[in-house]
């Protein structure tokens, strides 16, 4: 298990030069009590967006298990070492996760956690930042299995959109990775932000902002057609 030296230097931590400019902390490590399951889900929260900070899922899978045992602090070291694991099961963080997750916090109803994941929808006014990173910490309390895990959080995050635009927009892609549906979303979230500044700027424009970006991004194809004929 790795030192907990590790965590002074865990907020550099990242995939790219920005993540490495701006130091994040890690959350300081479970505190065990009588409540321990309080103390998982208020740890595992934390840890969420500290993930999302540092881009976790960039990094190697055996990285990204020895990043959050270092953050998880040694108090869970026997605990680690009773959960048996092969050598190839300790690299897979999904996995690590659910064992304490289960250990820590048994879902005391499965059905009804997934049925809170399954009704997720983007509230109005909510990023889509925001609105990935509720379905991922909800998707977390159900007990999806690891290899399942991306295509349901993908499946969620489109059909809960607020955007019917850039839903249509992912709908028209034959495959999609969850990296790549996010990527999608926040690029046509950015473009639609602009194009409403430029509309402020320039009163005489169109305000269907959101109808003209999904056009320019399919080469407003009605268009063309018009002028072939």
């Amino acid at each position: 298990m790795p030192n907990e030296n590790t965590q002074n230097t865990m907020g550099n931590v990242g995939s790219n030069e920005e993540s490495r400019r701006v130091p994040v902390k890690p959350p300081p490590p479970i505190e065990l009590s009588s409540n321990n399951k309080a103390a998982w889900e208020a740890w595992e929260n934390a840890f969420q967006w500290y993930s999302i900070a540092i881009e976790l899922e960039k990094l190697a899978p055996k990285i990204q298990v020895a990043v959050f045992m270092s953050a998880l602090g040694s108090a869970v070291k026997d605990i680690f070492d009773n959960f048996g694991l092969s050598d190839e099961e300790k690299s897979n963080l999904n996995l690590v996760r659910q064992k304490f997750r289960e250990y820590f916090a048994p879902s005391e109803n499965e059905v009804y956690e997934s049925y809170k994941f399954y009704t997720i929808t983007q509230d109005d006014g909510e990023g889509i930042e925001q609105y990935i990173t509720r379905i991922k910490v909800q998707a977390n309390k159900c007990t999806f299995p690891a290899t399942a895990k991306d295509r349901l959080i993908r499946d969620k995050l489109i059909h809960g959109l607020k955007s019917s635009a850039i839903r249509e927009e992912l709908l028209r892609k034959s495959s999609l990775t969850l990296e790549q549906t996010i990527a999608t979303c926040k690029s046509m979230e950015k473009a639609a932000e602009h194009a409403k500044s430029m509309d402020k700027n320039n009163p005489g424009c169109s305000k269907n902002t959101e109808s003209e970006v999904y056009t320019v991004r399919n080469g407003n194809a009605s268009s063309s057609k018009k002028t072939a004929q």
